[in-house]
């Protein structure tokens, strides 16, 4: 980066490169009621494979993303109206995909096929965003401050359709002591991923139809701040309006649609606290989220519940030192973490003791995990034993392919490490 400053502008201008390359080694199953027979494109030499038992696929691609970020700010003042900080940017960015290959097998790691160049299912491309950015940090009182901006955007798909977004931004901020206070409306939009546009596979196929999601969004913030109490707490009640969400139905192939679209929207409210406390000898912090659905249109909800997604949701981390000498150089700490999520529901469409099983209100179990570990520092060696899912909870989570997968159970592990 390199910055400047001219009259009372200061200038900033940076660049960046990222070279990515995604492997993946994802099992399909580890045993299916019948034997899959694949068919495949007609410029492989093969027309189909048969597959029963450990079946896998290794998806990998390669890519690179490079930009430039350019930032003004400047320091203004209008007497009697107050004063602030104005910020201005400009941001051009360029990806380009330039290579993917798949292979897939059984029994784990037997290799059936690699795809050809020719049948490759992900399309190779370029993509340009530019966007340009303004923010105002106004003080109108030493108490009252007024954060306002937007952020245009404007970005050329690979295949040549353009997408163009206005996202404003206002917050009124008043903080009169121990305690402030934050009222603020933004919108926003991400583009739908390059992989879900430009995939031709069956089961992972979006399209160029995909457009971005939206939110709206409206937050009220209290935050509570003692340093004497050596705590803090913050308490955000939301409404977040939701458009063109994208989600993943693996049964719509089978119809001939894509397995990934715009389905709908979602208007929901929530509450979100969380509590800090930092001592010398004791630290812990605890969070707790809630979250009630309002309305909902083609999108998967029941009820108050998004599908996959906990109304309530707990998280508690708690460090206790045990003991530390003068100097530092030695210290053992005791620690926990305790997670509770409450119910999920989803829709369910798998196999179950051998037999097709259906569920489009399928739930999941409330869960309650405890992770403990005890750390021990001795000048540079750090010893830690740890021990997740300290008793063993049976549980599992859901997944955007209509099934729940049971997690890990008790595990114990020591860690060495060495500060040089």
């Amino acid at each position: 980066s390199i910055r400047a400053t001219i009259k009372d502008w200061d200038l900033t201008f940076a660049g960046y490169l990222d070279l990515d390359e995604y492997r993946d080694y994802d099992i399909v199953a580890d045993s299916l009621p019948f034997t899959l027979r694949l068919p495949l494109p007609e410029v492989e030499l093969l027309d189909t494979i048969s597959l029963r038992t450990g079946v896998y696929q290794r998806p990998k691609w390669n890519d690179y993303t490079f930009g430039i970020n350019m930032n003004a700010s400047y320091n203004y003042e209008l007497g009697g109206l107050g004063s602030g900080d104005l910020l201005l940017g400009l941001q051009y960015e360029y990806f380009n995909l330039y290579n993917a290959d798949v292979s897939m097998g059984d029994r784990y790691d037997r290799i059936l096929i690699e795809h050809a160049e020719s049948a490759n299912k992900l399309i190779y491309g370029h993509e340009i965003s530019l966007s340009g950015y303004a923010q105002t940090k106004h003080r109108f009182l030493q108490n009252l401050i007024l954060n306002a901006g937007f952020r245009y955007d404007f970005k050329r798909r690979y295949d040549e359709s353009d997408q163009m977004a206005l996202s404003p931004r206002l917050c009124l901020i008043y903080s009169p002591g121990l305690w402030s206070f934050k009222l603020s409306y933004s919108k926003s939009f991400v583009d739908a991923p390059y992989l879900n546009r430009a995939s031709t596979v069956e089961s992972y196929k979006g399209g160029a139809h995909l457009k971005p999601e939206y939110m709206d969004a409206i937050q009220c913030c209290a935050i509570f701040n003692s340093p004497k109490l050596h705590l803090t707490y913050d308490v955000t009640a939301f409404y977040n309006a939701l458009s063109d969400l994208i989600y993943y139905d693996k049964s719509a192939p089978l119809s001939g649609l894509p397995a990934y679209m715009n389905a709908g929207s979602v208007k929901l409210i929530g509450l979100e606290n969380a509590i800090y406390y930092n001592s010398p000898g004791l630290r812990a912090h605890m969070n707790c989220s809630y979250v009630h659905v309002v309305e909902a249109d083609k999108y998967h909800t029941s009820g108050k519940d998004i599908h996959l997604t906990p109304s309530l949701s707990i998280n508690t981390v708690g460090a206790k030192k045990i003991f530390a000498d003068k100097d530092g150089k030695q210290s053992l700490w005791a620690n926990v973490k305790m997670s509770y999520w409450s119910r999920q529901l989803m829709r369910a469409s798998s196999y179950l003791d051998g037999k097709e099983f259906t569920d489009a209100e399928y739930e999941i179990k409330p869960s309650f995990i405890v992770d403990m570990s005890l750390e021990y520092k001795i000048r540079q060696l750090t010893l830690k034993l740890l021990s997740k899912n300290l008793f063993n909870t049976s549980y599992t989570r859901g997944t955007t392919y209509n099934i729940d997968i049971p997690q890990l159970g008790r595990s114990i592990s020591l860690e060495a490490r060495i500060h040089l």
